[in-house]
């Protein structure tokens, strides 16, 4: 006979997997309950309504981003095509109703209304593609042609559960096939194609388009589908990478050209391509528009571009190099500039191995191209034949369909002696000379005396050109003139000297002496379109306007914004930085990076280099835990009561003392769940009457992917990167107002937006959420959509502050970098927005700043941000990680966390903690009031700010319910037969339960 299991051995077989479920129990309720108000959205919505303003919206922000993409198409290349009429390629004749073209092209029918990742729009509101613009403006187009690339690959996207209209351009952030080239090659161009061509139309667009987004860098290779839909196999192209044209689309532009008269280029991008091949004779390519994403129907914009009906203005954001592998930037950007350490050097490693050194230091895009342009003229005059080599389009570049003139007609602060402390305001008087109604963009650009300029031998580094201001026009008649005023502060000319390259013993901002030059262009490179001369009681002006410092270099102490503030010097390089970290500029790696000089290009050209080792003490910064108590702090008093609400702090400065007796009525519980509880709101806190309100992401409007399946009708709009393009302040804030307007009515207080970051690289991933390669067209476009939206009560989490230039390993990246880079360059754009709109809110990066989680520096976070620059607000993280502690962040000055985070490292029970948890609630809430009390300034009518305009279902509850109930049931049910036969196997070995 069978011996039984004994008592023993059954109960320790079952007893473990009955914890196991208990605990499985026990854990669904808690996370249900610590995640309720996520869950809801995410479930259910945010129980928004559609009211009588809603559809009024919506019509004003389609119309709106179809005016920022008229505004923001640039005209590259447009040629002559009938010498004996003097016509060019556009705009065309009587395109319109009755007209017909050929679109060539596989991107034709995937046109990309937006990137990926955040700024993906899930709206379920049409997003218009270039077909249906052309059927709605009744333009016949050969669908054969359409028909042949449907049939090569037509699948959509699919991804977070649903069917996207997109084939490239999805939700999904960690697909890189969205990368994948679908093209077809020469053999699909019979000679039946291009007859058919032929007979059709004399006219082609030719269509390419580039997808970018969240999570990846863009990849230094081409993949490509060579079969016929449906087949996954891919090829690839290790000779060409993603942002050159592919052999396929070579062939398809030969073969439009061959079929068709007027060769027209529409360029459907995310990130800026290699365009060299514009100009490549044998293509017979006859003009081209740079468009970007459109959203919702911005791609009207195009056929009226085409057509005449809009004149473009647009100008080029970033310089258009003919080989991005010979930028700067190429030997450290892509998923192979950045490098995993060669060891662990002990400590918790974990994954964070990633590193990148921004080794071009100050030199990004037009600042390299055209500092080394002037260095080679002035040394040998070659600059002219490299530059014609080098650069197909500068920054700053765009054409008309008619011509300007202009001519300065005033200087406020005249050429001479340059005015250290003042501000130099030039006028200039625009003319439109042509036949047409057009925009003109007026750009201005400074140049500051370097190495021989100057008189003390400064070696700062310094670019030969750096934009100051621009202005552009409204639209101007034929023979209508207009006036702009561009400003410059001189202090705004000075550089960051983190070396004392000038031996004046003294590291910060500072002017140089010697010659500083103004130079008003309509572009990076190039003198305007005449010399620009006026006669007055001051003499005469010209095109270049010069200044002269004499002396010693003019050292500045403090930003001109915030002369209160906290010195403005290094926190970042040496001996400077702040306890327990490590200089950013990796000169305590194992091995230092070299950063390049324009004293020596050639020599410092950043080239490719093999990992290297990681230091034992960047890995133990990387990872601390900031639980460390601080000696002298005390406990603060909370939970004391009090009958102050958040209503009762609208229009009060943030030192004002109630702020201290409002957030000192929380309780401690209160306080961790603000901080902790940051996904996509910002939670109630009822001892202070504040209700939970609603963020969301989106730099192209708002984007509700965390709120489940297409649950709202927001309006997508175009890419940031078109926006720039525009170079018009009042369309940025325009975009800001209206987001803000329907996010308002909608009841979301917060927006994920917009985004800060530079075009380091043109392979940068969210490229296309970021504006430009320029700090100052990106700063000032930045801050105008953050005044607009802040005007309609909603604040804006500018981001992701700071040095989140790549998207590859981007979670814990340690990012080494000069301190001048880091001030001049890439916290730049930020200091400008938050200044220009006095922003109140900001998101910081998954990186780290040398070895420094971002937002675990408190020298960036609290001494430059707020003492320095005097920002008064609030900072949210860029999601969660392991290595994003609260203590280390709320003590640098990082106030709440984007998702719920551990709190293993949060000491609650410590002063410190609350000492830093208390400042951080007080951030937060200003941010909240602040907020109504600029749209209150603004015109807005009062609201009670202490209820919540949102109502979410808790439906999904009984979910949860049914669920424990069954397990519950499971539970008393094997408890049952496990005492059963327990007690079966003493009673049949003669035991008793009693006994």
């Amino acid at each position: 006979m069978k011996k039984k299991m004994s008592n023993k051995v059954y109960l320790a077989l079952n007893v473990p997997f009955m914890v196991v479920l208990l605990a499985v129990m026990i854990a669904l309720i808690v996370a249900a309950s610590a995640w309720a108000e996520l869950i809801s959205i995410v479930m259910h919505g945010y129980g928004f309504v559609e009211n009588e303003r809603t559809q009024g919206i919506i019509d004003e922000g389609r119309a709106l981003g179809e005016k920022i993409v008229g505004d923001g198409i640039v005209l590259l290349k447009n040629d002559v095509i009938d010498e004996d009429s003097g016509k060019k390629s556009l705009p065309l004749e009587n395109f319109g109703e009755g007209s017909k073209v050929n679109v060539f092209g596989w991107a034709s029918i995937d046109w990309i209304a937006g990137g990926y990742g955040s700024g993906f729009s899930n709206t379920q509101l049409q997003k218009m593609k270039l077909y249906e613009a052309l059927d709605e403006a009744k333009i016949a187009y050969n669908t054969d042609l359409r028909d042949m690339y449907t049939e090569f690959f037509a699948q959509k996207a699919y991804a977070y559960g649903s069917e996207w209209d997109e084939k490239r351009g999805d939700i999904d952030i960690g697909n890189t096939k969205k990368f994948r080239l679908h093209e077809p090659g020469k053999d699909y161009y019979t000679d039946e194609v291009i007859n058919n061509a032929k007979e059709f139309s004399d006219t082609a667009l030719v269509v390419l388009g580039r997808v970018g987004g969240e999570g990846n860098d863009l990849i230094a290779k081409q993949t490509k589908q060579p079969q016929i839909n449906g087949d996954d196999t891919e090829i690839t192209d290790d000779t060409r990478h993603y942002l050159e044209l592919s052999t396929e689309e070579r062939e398809m532009i030969q073969a439009a050209s061959e079929a068709c008269d007027n060769v027209i280029v529409v360029l459907n991008i995310c990130n800026a391509m290699e365009l060299g091949f514009l100009n490549e004779e044998e293509l017979g390519i006859d003009s081209c528009i740079l468009v970007g994403t459109t959203g919702l129907t911005g791609v009207r914009s195009v056929i009226d571009v085409l057509s005449g009906e809009i004149n473009p203005s647009g100008r080029t954001a970033d310089t258009f190099a003919a080989d991005f592998t010979a930028s700067p930037s190429f030997a450290t950007s892509t998923d192979q500039g950045v490098l995993s350490y060669s060891s662990e050097a002990g400590g918790n490693y974990n994954y964070h191995s990633w590193y990148v050194d921004y080794t071009d230091d100050i030199y990004v895009g037009y600042r390299y191209y055209e500092t080394a342009y002037a260095d080679m003229n002035e040394e040998d005059g070659s600059g002219d034949a490299w530059y014609a080599e080098n650069v197909v389009y500068p920054f700053g570049y765009g054409l008309s369909y008619t011509d300007f003139e202009w001519r300065i007609t005033s200087v406020d602060n005249a050429p001479g002696a340059l005015p250290v402390d003042g501000k130099i305001t030039v006028t200039v008087e625009v003319t439109n000379t042509g036949d047409v109604a057009g925009k003109d963009v007026v750009e201005l650009y400074y140049s500051a005396p370097y190495g021989d300029e100057t008189t003390n031998g400064s070696e700062i580094e310094k670019a030969h050109v750096v934009l100051g201001d621009f202005a552009k026009t409204e639209v101007l008649q034929p023979g209508a003139k207009g006036t702009v005023q561009l400003e410059l502060y001189v202090q705004d000319m000075a550089s960051y000297d983190a070396y004392d390259d000038n031996g004046n013993d003294h590291t910060g901002y500072e002017l140089d002496p010697g010659e500083y030059t103004l130079r008003i262009s309509r572009d990076a490179h190039c003198d305007p379109y005449n010399d620009p001369v006026v006669q007055d009681e001051t003499g005469k002006y010209s095109a270049e306007l010069v200044y002269t410092l004499s002396g010693e270099a003019h050292n500045y102490t403090h930003d001109r914004s915030n002369p209160d503030g906290l010195e403005v010097t290094n926190r970042f390089t040496g001996d400077d930085v702040e306890e327990g970290c490590v200089p950013i500029d990796g000169s305590k790696e194992t091995v230092a990076p070299e950063y390049m000089s324009r004293s020596d290009f050639e020599g410092t050209f950043p080239e490719k280099q093999p990992a290297r080792a990681a230091t034992k003490e960047a890995i133990e910064i990387s990872w601390d835990d900031g639980a460390a108590e601080e000696e002298g702090i005390t406990a603060p008093e909370l939970g004391k009561g009090g009958s102050l609400t958040v209503a009762d702090l609208i229009g009060k400065d943030y030192d004002d003392p109630m702020w201290d007796r409002l957030v000192s009525q929380m309780s401690k519980s209160e306080m961790t769940e603000l901080i902790t509880d940051g996904a996509f709101k910002t939670a109630e806190v009822a001892s202070v009457g504040k209700p939970m309100v609603i963020d969301f992401d989106g730099p192209t409007g708002l984007n509700t992917r965390e709120a489940g399946d297409k649950h709202c009708n927001f309006v997508a709009y175009p890419n940031e990167t078109i926006l720039a393009q525009t170079w018009n302040k009042q369309l940025a804030y325009d975009f800001g107002a209206k987001v803000g307007e329907e996010a308002r009515n909608a009841g979301v207080w917060g927006w994920y937006a917009p985004s800060a970051n530079l075009h380091r690289s043109p392979f940068g991933g969210r490229n296309y959420e970021y504006y430009s390669e320029d700090p100052l067209l990106s700063g000032v476009m930045a801050g105008e959509t953050i005044k607009g939206a802040k005007d309609e009560g909603m604040y804006c989490y500018l981001k992701h502050f700071a040095a989140n230039e790549n998207e590859s390993h981007r979670e814990g990246l340690f990012v080494w970098l000069t301190e001048q880079s880091l001030r001049e360059i890439y916290l730049k754009p930020f200091e400008i927005a938050l200044k220009r709109a006095d922003g109140n809110a900001l998101m910081s990066s998954m990186n780290r700043i040398g070895a420094t989680w971002v937002a675990g520096s408190r020298a960036l976070m609290t001494d430059v941000l707020r003492g320095e620059w005097g920002f008064e607000g609030s900072v949210i993280t860029d999601w969660v990680g392991s290595y994003m502690p609260v203590n280390l962040g709320l003590k640098a000055g990082n106030d709440l966390w984007l998702h719920r985070v551990d709190l293993n490292h949060a000491d609650k029970s410590s002063d410190t903690y609350f000492h830093y948890a208390k400042q951080a609630c007080k951030n937060i809430l200003y941010t909240y009031v602040s907020t109504e009390t600029a749209r209150l300034e603004a015109g807005g009518e009062p609201v009670d700010i202490t209820q919540c305009s949102v109502v979410l279902s808790y439906g999904w509850v009984w979910i949860i319910v049914g669920i424990e109930a069954l397990m519950l049931i499971g539970l008393g049910v094997w408890i049952f037969f496990v005492i059963r036969r327990v007690l079966k196997v003493r009673h049949e070995s003669g035991k008793t339960v009693l006994k």
